[in-house]
């Protein structure tokens, strides 16, 4: 894991998982042929045979943009650092826009009419009813100023 904001991009983006092989968006293919991993007949020595990537670990992957990237080839992270630098340009605007969603699809939660009494338990009446209102709270954000 690479340390600092690239590290921290690679861990929200993280697929959190590894694969024998995995192919990067790029078009480069990584694999782990040490892992235990069951391979179809003759797949593990086509991939030592090809230009494929040799790693010692599982291929761990990340999705950004919809692309799938293997977290050790290069290619992803001159692209993860102009999404950085948007993100950290619009965060204030990127809260408020997932505040909004919130709202949105609770509203849409609330507006759901439950299902009929014969297919609830305890046969609950089939008018509409609705779950009770929450009220998200926010915390300030934190003083930067201070950091050491």
């Amino acid at each position: 894991m690479i340390d600092g904001p690239m590290g921290n991009f690679e861990q929200a983006f993280s697929t959190h998982g590894s694969a024998a092989v995995e192919d990067c968006h790029c078009g480069k293919t990584f694999f782990n042929p040490d892992g235990g991993w069951d391979w179809e007949p003759g797949e593990l020595e086509r991939l030592q045979a090809s230009d494929a990537t040799h790693l010692p670990y599982g291929v761990e992957t990340i999705q950004a943009e919809g692309r799938r990237y293997v977290t050790d080839c290069d290619c992803w992270q001159e692209r993860a650092k102009l999404l950085m630098a948007w993100i950290d340009g619009h965060g204030s605007r990127i809260a408020e826009y997932l505040l909004l969603e919130k709202e949105r699809r609770w509203q849409e939660y609330e507006d759901a009419p439950i299902a009929p009494a014969a297919m609830t338990p305890g046969g609950v009446d089939a008018e509409k009813k609705r779950a009770p209102r929450r009220r998200l709270h926010l915390l300030p954000a934190p003083n930067r100023s201070k950091r050491p």
